[in-house]
């Protein structure tokens, strides 16, 4: 599995999702292909990641698959 931190929070993807070695080398016009996220998905991920920090170890996330 792979592991990615931000801060205090990480995500960690199952080995089917692991990012390619490509990621993060984009062209500029790879970029303007890439599907847009919708308006407010930003904020709404920086104000969970507050909330988690909050609540720390009482949040009790689903079991890891694998």
């Amino acid at each position: 599995m792979t592991e990615i931190k931000h801060g205090s929070v990480t995500v960690i993807f199952p080995d089917h999702l692991t990012p390619s070695d490509e990621a993060g080398r984009l062209t500029d016009d790879d970029k303007r292909k890439l599907p847009k996220a919708r308006r407010g998905v930003g904020l709404v991920c920086e104000q969970t990641a507050s909330a988690l920090e909050i609540v720390g170890a009482r949040f009790k996330g689903p079991p890891l698959r694998g």
